[in-house]
């Protein structure tokens, strides 16, 4: 047994993020799957839209401005329309209060960020059958209500038969009930009398519909009809959407609804002992309203309870047990509800215990002891196990019992004994079987296999035990594969916990490494590099005095090669002052030293170098700064190095000729500088590297300026460093870096 199929492409999910990359990330997670996405990017257009067409599942992110998630899911709780639509929280929260919060507001499941494409769209189909289930027990039981109003009904006119012999009196019944039933306007008895006329014995009628005049029936076009019927048994219709091998040909069908001042009409005949008697008929006479297939099957009933009426005298008895053996139905159909019933509510506590624990032995005794509680009644012993290739051997090593836990060593089963049902298991399929070899848990049982089984990999199994011979109901082995499912997720999202957490502690061990090689390793070229730089401008001046007696062309070279030499310790000097510069604000070893200044007067002083510099290159710096930005408190250091960092990188990679713009913008919450150059455009697949140290597009260094690798680096950890925020665009040859610094 698996979980009912979803069918993608008819899914509709709604996606609610206020941050577009989010939104435009996640779409396309769930296209690629080939649901249908919707998406809002505030709680207001995310209610709107649900409301006027409510997708099948809703994530919702929590925090929002204007509207929190929790707000939009409380208001989508009280619309009838919006109830019963699970909702999936995303939210960077990792609190257990949060969760609670978002569990309590209506929440169906939280997914903290950031998330794995596997583990949203495995909870999304968890949710979708979940939903299915529920809106198919709901048929089931809308579907079941109908049945017993039914048969409340038809035993009802079983009782009359009982208590009356009065046959007017049970035929007046039954046209009263059943025009009550189907909610038509007249229905009639009919029959053939001696002189071959039809007589109605009794009649139901609305004020609306008016009785059925002698007339009528008796005149030739119906009484043709009336005698066509008594050569069959099966019901026949008038009307809209009728069935055409009973109906009459279409020129009497007119007639006859003329005739009657009816719209649509259905014919039971009722047979006595293999002869017909007459005919039992409802009719619509104001609208057209087609016949549904269980308004004819209870009429075809009723017609047969009313010929048992009619022969009372010989049938009583039956109609005795038939009553009786409807009523057992209907006990036994509400059993099955009711048990269908705790099992979903077993499932549920088991899916909410399960989901909340990333621990393999606290996720099995959850599972285990809500199996016990569930099936205490059934005389199903449950069972968890997991496995372990063991070379061509594969055997169980772990299980969890009623009462022992983990398993005693005579418990291990080795499932390779028996090939066929190791095959049809590994298959993932269940089954039931039993297994009395000697391997077997005494005395011997019947036993319910389900596989847990996770992206074609069996985990374990989930076991049901019963006395041998005893068998396994329908909602036992649809419960038992459920319970394997979850199983499967929840160990699954363990194992994936626990190998994260492995990568994770490696990946710090080689983070912590990395940082300790580069802090001993800028500590330790520093001094040296200062010193060739000191040794360099000793010997350039050494050599001064003597310039005038060597020849042209070595001085030249003597003075090309000191300031190579000089370039190249500036250059070095400053890739270890940046690795050191990001060494301190990973460390956060300063606090900030915030100053208010005038950012007018203040970026125009900071620009002024590179006038000079973008001059010498043939390059136009365009600075676009209003003289009335608000004052801002910041570290005037830190800032200085930003936005330096940020010219530098512009000038560098700007073509000569190129435009370089810089522009200063203000809200009443921050301040936006952009520091834009043309000539240039990062390729798609790079933009979210370039801020990676040491990393540096391939082929895209075409003047030769030789970057480090870190100024970026170090650009975004200022940034962060100041609480502001730093992002690239790049497009149409051009290069954008947009700088928010929070005014407050």
């Amino acid at each position: 047994m698996t979980n009912p199929a979803i069918a993608s492409e008819h899914t509709h999910i709604l996606i609610v993020d206020d941050h577009v990359d989010n939104l435009r990330s996640l779409a396309a997670i769930l296209q690629v799957k080939g649901y249908k996405v919707r998406k809002a990017t505030s709680g207001a257009i995310a209610l709107t839209s649900a409301k006027t067409h409510p997708p099948d599942i809703i994530l919702l992110d929590v925090r929002m401005p204007e509207m929190d998630g929790y707000a939009v899911c409380k208001h989508l709780r009280q619309e009838p329309a919006t109830a019963d639509i699970p909702i999936i929280f995303l939210s960077a929260l990792h609190d257990g209060a949060d969760k609670v919060k978002a569990f309590e507001c209506g929440g169906a499941d939280y997914i903290t960020k950031p998330f794995q494409a596997n583990e949203v769209l495995a909870r999304i189909h968890h949710q979708l059958v979940i939903r299915q289930q529920q809106q198919q027990l709901k048929q089931q039981n809308q579907q079941l209500q109908l049945e017993i109003s039914k048969r409340e009904v038809l035993g009802s006119m079983i009782s009359h038969i009982r208590q009356s012999l009065d046959l007017n009196e049970v035929l007046s019944i039954a046209v009263g009930e059943v025009r009550e039933l189907l909610q038509v306007e007249r229905v009639f008895i009919g029959q053939f009398d001696a002189q071959g006329h039809v007589t109605v014995l009794a009649a139901a009628t609305a004020a609306t519909a008016g009785s059925i005049a002698p007339e009528r029936l008796n005149d030739p076009a119906s009484l043709a009809y009336w005698r066509s019927l008594s050569t069959t048994q099966t019901p026949s219709s008038i009307g809209p959407e009728c069935d055409r091998a009973t109906a009459p040909e279409p020129a009497l069908q007119t007639a006859l609804l003329a005739q009657w001042h009816m719209q649509a009409s259905l014919i039971c005949p009722i047979w006595i002992e293999g002869q017909p008697w007459g005919w039992l008929a409802a009719q619509h006479c104001t609208t057209a309203q087609p016949w549904e297939n269980w308004m004819v099957d209870y009429l075809q009933q009723l017609s047969e309870q009313l010929a048992i009426a009619i022969h009372q005298s010989a049938l009583y008895s039956q109609v005795q047990a038939l009553n009786t053996n409807l009523e057992t139905q209907v006990t036994e159909r509400t059993q099955q509800l009711q048990q269908a019933l705790d099992f979903e509510t077993t499932l549920k506590r088991i899916t909410d215990k399960v989901r909340d624990s990333l621990d393999e032995h606290h996720i099995l005794q959850a599972v285990l002891h809500e199996l016990a509680l569930a099936l205490g009644e059934t005389q199903c012993q449950p069972a968890l196990s997991l496995y372990v290739h063991d070379g061509s051997t594969t055997r169980l090593r772990y299980q969890a019992t009623a009462s022992t836990s983990p398993a005693a060593p005579d418990l291990i089963l080795d499932l390779t004994n028996v090939p066929d049902l190791h095959h049809q298991l590994q298959q993932g399929h269940a089954i039931a079987f039993c297994y009395c070899g000697p391997q077997t848990i005494e005395p011997p049982a019947a036993i319910l296999a389900c596989p847990i089984r996770a992206e074609k990999q069996i985990l374990g199994y989930v076991w049901l035990s019963k006395p041998l011979a005893h068998t396994f109901a329908e909602q036992e082995i649809r419960l038992a594969c459920q319970v394997a499912n979850q199983c499967a997720i929840a160990l699954r999202q363990a194992y994936l916990y626990q190998a994260s957490q492995h990568q994770l502690e490696a990946m710090q061990r080689l983070e912590q490494l990395k940082d300790d090689f580069l802090s001993t390793i800028s500590h330790e070229l520093r001094t040296p590099i200062a010193s060739i730089r000191m040794v360099m401008q000793l010997l350039a001046t050494l050599i001064i005095p003597y310039q005038d007696t060597l020849p042209p062309a070595s001085a030249n070279k003597i003075s090309e090669y000191l300031q190579i030499l000089e370039q190249e310790c500036d250059r070095e000097l400053t890739l270890v002052q940046g690795l050191l510069d990001l060494q301190h604000l990973r460390a956060d070893t300063s606090p900030l030293q915030t100053t208010a200044i005038a950012l007018s007067l203040w970026l125009a002083h900071i620009l002024e170098p590179f006038e000079l510099q973008t001059q010498r290159r043939q390059q136009t710096l365009h600075i676009h700064i209003p003289p009335n930005l608000p004052t801002l408190n910041t570290d005037i250091y830190r800032l200085n190095r930003l936005l330096t960092e940020l010219l530098s990188n512009a000038c560098k990679h700007s073509p000569d000729g190129a435009a370089i713009g810089v522009t200063a913008t203000a809200t009443a919450t921050t301040i936006q500088i952009v520091v834009e150059n043309s000539g240039i455009e990062i390729p798609a697949t790079e933009v979210t590297k370039i801020f990676n140290p040491f990393y540096r597009i391939p082929s895209n260094d075409p003047w030769k300026e030789g970057g480090t690798g870190i100024g970026l680096a170090l650009a975004q950890r200022l940034a962060a460093y100041l609480n502001s925020a730093l992002h690239v665009e790049s497009a149409q040859n051009t290069t954008r870096f947009i700088l928010d610094l929070p005014l407050r």
